[in-house]
């Protein structure tokens, strides 16, 4: 007989019940994913020390990052500023702009072509055409190629939502401007590779209002798709998709409006293989809560299919960003609970409009009100769903806190990022490269010598660690062998042939009950993920 103690008592186990314990292995086994650490984090404080804010990001097939946010300069206010990072977090150079009326540049969007070329787009605020369109263009060196500026036909305000590259280089443009007689129209503004500019197209919805787009697309042979907000006349505002040709040719439209007339929203605009449109997002019904729906077009402009999905959030909460996997299953992230409180929301739909499942991502401090806030979400080839946003955290305002769920719902792993001392740090975009490394960017909050509290961008790198905390059978999954085998760690003294680390299933710095119990709740009752401990990683033996 083999006798195990566990929690200070002896169970013998006969060697006839072998097969019980196998089958039980084998049954209560999840499979193990990579965890993430901290490979690099880096910051960025421009020239007025004062605030700067990230906006958004994006990575190139090399890994090189690139993020670009506003920041405040010396008396010009507000500049774009856009950084360029190399794989190992070095900087590879920073480039500022500003306009001659020294207001304020915004920028809202970038992207890199397959040369490596940099484009951000905004608005800039002129003293004389106020805001305006504005689009740059770097080399991979980070010189400047052109800048452009769009002024809409009423000199009046414009602004950016989405920039995307076409399939032929072009670099299309999607916001809103304001028209002759319209107070804003939504407006697309297309670019050749070299910065001339092809076409500018608006429509202005029926209520004369608050328009604008919001979401691009394509399709093989080029023709663009644009998801935005038309006001419509005793219907909120209502979502319209709009196809053009390559040479800009309007070949459909279309709006949709709830039955309630309330609101509706954009959350993602996609095209699968067969030419099919989905246009995905949410829509308010008066105080029952939001509704989740996807539309589905044929390439011509027919409605597929509308799905709808009531009762996603009834009465307190929100959701914003949305996105379809390559099934044809949405993923969206919002809030949930009170606008002072609550927790992060993930829900995943599928085509029938049925809700798969809903996670909920709440802080770690106990008791009282804090609020946690998702703010981005991408997804990889294998559907795993990645999210970020800001948390409460101990004795500080907000942390990063960015989570991995696999398609089914498991929580794969779970990161938050704190600076000392104890401010506060918001995650507002993220982006993924196909090494499956994960870059966060926000704010993180600093004291200057005046002791005024500033933000500054903070760009955040995880890699995937190819040891699991909590694997310490080596099998690959996590299940009742590995809480055994904690358990023989804590009592007998069994050794881990790939360090110790791994047993500290919490990453409370010493192994002991809490962390079988933590253990144990992540196997059987779906609790959060083991912790990565920083020992564990070879990669992060230097940091």
């Amino acid at each position: 007989m083999k006798k195990i103690e566990t929690l200070g008592k002896e169970v013998v186990m006969a060697w006839s019940k072998r097969f019980l314990i196998i089958a039980a292995v084998f049954f209560f086994s999840i499979p193990a994913f990579c965890q993430v650490y901290e490979a690099w984090v880096q910051t960025y404080n421009g020239p007025a020390d004062d605030d700067d804010e990230p906006r958004n990001m994006t990575v190139d097939d090399s890994g090189n990052i690139y993020v670009a946010g506003w920041s405040m300069g010396v008396n010009t206010y507000y500049d774009f500023a856009t950084i360029k990072y190399t794989p190992d977090g070095d900087t590879a150079w920073i480039r500022r702009y500003n306009w001659k009326s020294n207001l304020e540049e915004i920028p809202k969007d970038i992207e890199v072509d397959q040369a490596g070329n940099v484009y951000v787009t905004g608005y800039s605020r002129d003293s004389l055409t106020g805001m305006d369109m504005l689009t740059i263009k770097y080399d991979p060196a980070g010189e400047t190629l052109w800048a452009r500026r769009y002024n809409g036909p009423a000199n009046g305000g414009e602004n950016v939502s989405r920039m995307e590259i076409g399939p032929d280089g072009s670099i299309y443009i999607t916001g809103s401007s304001e028209g002759s007689g319209s107070y804003a129209d939504f407006c697309t503004v297309k670019y050749t590779p070299d910065g001339d500019l092809v076409w500018v197209r608006a429509l202005n919805g029926p209520a004369n209002w608050a328009d604008g787009g919001e979401e691009l697309a394509f399709d093989q042979d080029g023709n663009a798709y644009v998801s935005g907000i038309t006001e419509g006349i005793g219907s909120g505002r209502d979502v319209t998709t709009i196809k053009y040709s390559p040479e800009g040719e309007l070949l459909w439209y279309d709006t949709y409006n709830n039955p309630s007339n309330d609101h509706d929203f954009v959350g993602s605009l996609n095209l699968d293989g067969y030419g099919n449109v989905y246009v995905s997002g949410t829509s308010k019904y008066y105080s029952w809560g939001i509704r989740v729906y996807i539309l589905k077009y044929s390439g011509d402009g027919d409605i597929l299919k509308l799905t709808t999905y009531n009762g996603l959030i009834e009465g307190d909460g929100s959701v914003g960003l949305n996105r379809l996997d390559s099934d044809g299953n949405l993923v969206a992230i919002g809030h949930i609970g009170r606008s002072y409180a609550g927790g992060y929301l993930t829900s995943k739909f599928n085509g029938k409009g049925e809700i798969l499942w809903t996670r909920i991502y709440d802080n770690p401090v106990p008791g009282g009100d804090y609020f946690d806030g998702a703010t981005s979400m991408v997804l990889d080839d294998y559907n795993n769903i990645y999210v970020t946003g800001y948390s409460a955290g101990f004795g500080v305002r907000h942390d990063f806190a960015t989570a991995m769920y696999s398609p089914a719902g498991k929580m794969i792993w779970l990161a938050r990022f704190n600076i000392p001392p104890d401010y506060s740090e918001e995650a507002y975009t993220m982006a993924l490269d196909q090494q499956g490394n994960i870059y966060v960017s926000g704010i993180t909050e600093i004291s200057t010598e005046t002791l005024t509290v500033i933000e500054n961008f903070v760009t955040v790198k995880y890699s995937p660690c190819p040891d699991w905390v909590g694997d310490l059978s080596d099998d690959h999954s996590l299940g009742i062998a590995d809480i055994v085998y904690l358990v023989n760690v804590i009592f007998k003294s069994w050794q881990i042939p790939k360090g110790a680390c791994l047993a500290d299933v919490d990453n409370s710095g010493m192994t002991t009950l809490s962390d079988v119990m933590y253990l144990v709740d992540h196997i059987f009752h779906d609790g959060y993920p083991p912790v990565l401990n920083g020992k564990c990683c070879p990669s992060m033996q230097h940091l």
